[in-house]
């Protein structure tokens, strides 16, 4: 087993990996690729479902549909700060990335730079969307408190 296995395994509980036949990973990866997307299908449709229920028997008792509070107020967008939260998490997956390839150099692996370049490729592609959500924000800045900083 290298290193970088022995880390992975250590950090994120992967053991019970090692036992299973690399053909069943394409099999179990299925459900949580599709599961996420269908469940907020459902979940949507739930929402909806419960709405018109409730407006139903609302008409029903003769209840004036105004008077119901059925959407949630909106709260004002706050600048910069999608941007920023980007910028955060880009920075910490790329200096995860490197702590990670740091170890696994100190254990004498020789594959040490593969985790540098995964999580520092995707560290910087998270950074450059959080520099491009503040490029917008501030292009856009006549939206919110009427173009004052």
């Amino acid at each position: 087993m290298h290193i970088a296995e022995a880390i992975m395994q250590s950090l994120f509980g992967f053991a019970f990996f090692g036992s299973i036949d690399e053909s069943w990973i394409p099999l179990l990866a299925l459900p949580l690729i599709f599961g996420i997307p269908i469940t907020a299908i459902v979940v949507d449709y739930l929402q909806k479902r419960n709405k018109n229920r409730v407006i139903e028997r609302a008409l029903e008792r003769g209840v004036p549909i105004e008077n119901l509070a059925l959407d949630e107020p909106r709260r004002s967008r706050l600048p910069y700060r999608s941007g920023m939260v980007m910028l955060a998490v880009g920075i910490g997956v790329s200096i995860f990335g490197f702590a990670l390839s740091h170890a696994i150099r100190l254990g004498g692996d020789p594959e040490w730079q593969v985790p540098r370049a995964m999580f520092g490729a995707g560290g910087a592609i998270v950074f450059l969307i959080g520099i491009a959500l503040l490029i917008n924000d501030r292009m856009n800045r006549d939206r919110f408190d009427n173009g004052k900083d």
